[in-house]
């Protein structure tokens, strides 16, 4: 038989049991978890209210210390955590998706070479590529100055 001190206390601090150990109370059929103190959480339900119930040892005297947590507080705080979790990486995908999009709408913007194209045929040699089109620091941008020298030297 267990020989012990129990001391059964809520968050608040508040002390709901403080007697010696009594094998009718219904904590005396977890004995065997206590005594093991394999620092494992299990549920179980005390005065008809569901806890875990975790027991760890303590020196070498063979002290248990036993905590009873309130599983459903628990179980509200991690359902809390986790939605945070699964909104923040929500968030996360969206401003990522966007950023991506972003970059590729900008790589695959259409140059405004086709109109200068055609006026450049018709003898119009006054037109010039966008700041835009020439600011570019792609192969696209490289083939716009390029294609700027072009209009340059046939205005000579």
């Amino acid at each position: 038989m267990m020989k012990a001190c129990i001391f059964i206390m809520q968050t608040n601090l508040k002390i709901l049991v403080d007697k010696a150990y009594d094998p009718d109370d219904p904590l005396s059929t977890h004995e065997g978890f206590i005594i093991a103190a394999s620092g494992e959480l299990k549920s179980i339900k005390y005065e008809d209210h569901p806890y875990y119930i975790l027991s760890y040892s303590v020196g070498e005297q063979g002290w248990r210390v036993v905590s009873l947590i309130d599983k459903e507080i628990i179980e509200t705080k991690v359902t809390t955590l986790a939605l945070k979790i699964t909104l923040g990486f929500t968030f996360v995908a969206i401003f990522l998706i966007f950023i991506v999009y972003k970059i590729v709408q900008r790589s695959t913007e259409p140059l405004s070479f086709k109109n200068i194209a055609t006026e450049i045929t018709s003898g119009n040699y006054s037109m010039n590529l966008s700041d835009r089109d020439l600011s570019r620091k792609d192969e696209m941008g490289e083939l716009s100055r390029s294609f700027q020298i072009i209009i340059n030297s046939f205005r000579k």
